[in-house]
């Protein structure tokens, strides 16, 4: 006769967040930022059973393309995958159990574990020359059927915080200064948190140009340089760099002696006198006159004295451009970059005087280029993540019920930067309240002591003993409240929220269901983030990404969750978007300084 089948155990794996933020030490004297990686296992059982123990295993698997050596300006790759991490955490019996099993009974158990990731190991990363992964792995030894093991994964990502206070990482490029064929030139590129996807502003303003020259375009890059580490050799191979494009605006240099004509240099921004009649900005420039605008209006015949441009550019998302490999990570793959400007322009006093070229006795294209070394953050490195958490300046509830027993003291200290007494604020009264009745409460029951009967018209009485007899004095249970006991729950903001969170755990399974209804384990409200995700700065506008610097730089949180005044105490948080939160508090600082004055200074 054949034995009944056991349904095997369900098994999930909680963390406390997707991402793991790294910022390995830049050499081997200066000590690592090593992180913890917190987590539960939950394991439900369909009946009584005996389990062997549970494993966790964190594995890092890196796969780097080489480039084949025998075949001439071919993309083809040879690949080799390693295991750069591994980690395996076991919970096991105790030994005062010896060859006893874990016995679980019927329902769901909670395992939770801590592993250390250290600071130096490689991030996720997904390119052209190689992929970094770690997956996560529960296996439930003798959970399954007929003894077997139940194993559940889940990816971990990886990410390099490029700023050791894991704040936002600032860029400037600028140039101040008289060049020998341009003159007087001032340009600034620069970026109030920069990642991959990011916004960089581009200022430039050339207010005397040379009557002879002919600006064609002007351009903004990224280079992207890969290395490889050969483990048969000990060397490390740099593969041939990636010029990126962020923007440009114009015309490239003429290529031919046909081309290099006035009626080509129209199209760029800025032309020489007398190549067009009327203006000496460039069709390019005529086409984007929000992005380039004379410095003075046109004179006589039609010309002006300079030019600025200013506009906001956007980095390549992570399909093109990769986070920077920071100095102490170990691994095969390694990432640089450069952000540069370009000018490109020619001058009609200035001749090719080449023998071999082909513009002999023409204009010369000439560059005028900027680069700076820099280390791109990941576009996970969003706003919300890495800056500062939401703050009110008061009380988000607009009204409250009045209490029947008012405070008798009146308090008098202000909250930061408000006006009113503490005994205004609703919130702080409804705590008071409450503290002054569970404190009356405490009293009268010291004073009666334990000769009170359950007759006794009384809220506290003792709750039946039925086990064996104890030196703690029995415990107090809590029937009802009398009108007279004004105990009013002090609710915050996000409590509905983790509510309704906590109470739609079984569903889901997006939490522990063990824990109590109201318990904030991992209620960060952050949308979940993943390598490959559209959580991260890609999926976000341009428009969105310049707002949220224009607060950072007012130094106003950019994390979500700001609430407005007007809010209830039961309303749901924002969403993830910048046009949901209020502006920035700087705003009503400068209105209050300034008295009458209704204009916000940013």
């Amino acid at each position: 006769m054949k034995s009944a089948q056991v349904a095997p155990c369900e098994v999930w794996i909680h963390l406390q967040s997707d991402l793991i933020w790294l910022v390995p030490a830049p050499s081997k004297d200066m000590p690592s930022q090593d992180q913890i990686l917190d987590g539960v296992v939950e394991v439900e059982c369909p009946t009584d059973r005996p389990i062997q123990g549970i494993d966790l295993r964190l594995v890092g698997v890196q796969k780097v393309g080489y480039p084949i050596a025998n075949k001439e300006k071919s993309k083809a790759l040879h690949w080799e995958e390693e295991v750069i991490f591994d980690r395996t955490l076991v919970i096991d019996k105790t030994k005062q159990a010896g060859d006893q099993a874990l016995f679980l009974t019927k329902g769901v158990h909670d395992f939770e574990f801590h592993m250390i990731l250290p600071a130096w190991v490689a991030p996720y990363e997904r390119c052209r020359y190689g992929h970094t992964k770690y997956t996560l792995t529960s296996t439930v030894r003798g959970a399954g059927k007929n003894g077997g093991d139940v194993s559940v994964s889940r990816d971990i990502v990886p990410v390099q915080q490029q700023t050791p206070e894991s704040g936002p990482l600032a860029f400037e490029l600028t140039y101040h200064d008289t060049h020998e064929s341009l003159h007087d030139m001032t340009i600034s590129l620069t970026s109030m948190s920069l990642s991959v996807a990011g916004v960089l502003q581009l200022s430039m303003v050339h207010p005397t140009p040379p009557p002879s020259l002919n600006v064609l375009m002007v351009r903004v890059f990224v280079e992207q340089t890969y290395e490889l580490y050969y483990p048969a050799t000990d060397t490390w191979e740099a593969m041939p760099m990636e010029k990126l494009k962020v923007w440009e605006l114009g015309v490239p240099p003429p290529r031919t002696r046909d081309m290099n004509q006035a009626k080509y240099w129209e199209l760029g921004l800025w032309t020489a006198e007398g190549v067009q009649s009327g203006t000496r900005l460039g069709k390019a420039a005529r086409s984007h006159i929000h992005v380039v605008r004379p410095l003075s209006h046109p004179h006589e015949n039609g010309g002006c004295t300079g030019y600025r441009l200013k506009t906001a550019v956007r980095l390549p998302d992570h399909h093109h451009l990769r986070p920077t490999t920071m100095k102490g990570t170990h691994t095969r793959l390694w990432l640089s970059h450069a952000i540069g400007l370009e000018v490109l322009f020619l001058r009609l006093d200035q001749l090719d005087h080449r023998p071999e070229s082909e513009m002999t006795g023409l204009a010369k294209p000439q560059v005028f280029s900027m680069l700076k070394t820099v280390a791109i953050p990941s576009c996970e490195c969003t706003h919300d993540s890495i800056h500062l958490p939401p703050y009110m300046e008061a009380s988000p509830v607009a009204s409250v019920p009045e209490s029947p027993r008012p405070s008798g003291r009146t308090l008098t200290l202000p909250l930061p930067r408000t006006d009113a007494p503490l005994s205004s604020q609703p919130e702080w009264n409804k705590l008071l309240h409450s503290l002054q009745a569970l404190s009356k409460q405490r009293r009268r029951h010291r004073l009666s002591g334990l000769r009170a009967t359950a007759n006794e018209a009384t809220s506290v009485h003792h709750a039946p003993s039925t086990s064996a007899p104890s030196s703690r004095p029995p415990s107090l249970v809590i029937e009802r409240s009398t009108p007279s006991t004004p105990v009013i729950p002090v609710r915050r903001p996000n409590d509905v929220l983790v509510t309704q969170r906590s109470q739609s755990q079984p569903a889901d399974h997006g939490v522990p269901r063990n824990l109590p209804v109201g318990t904030p384990w991992a209620v960060s409200n952050m949308p979940p983030r993943s390598g490959e995700g559209t959580t991260c700065n890609c999926a976000r506008t341009t428009a969105q990404l310049q707002e949220l610097d224009e607060r950072l730089m007012e130094g106003a949180p950019t994390a979500p969750g700001a609430w407005n005044e007007t809010a209830t105490s039961d309303a749901v948080p924002p969403p993830w978007t910048p046009s949901s939160r209020p502006t920035s508090p700087t705003n009503e600082w400068y209105v209050r300084a300034r008295g009458s004055s209704s204009k916000s200074v940013l």
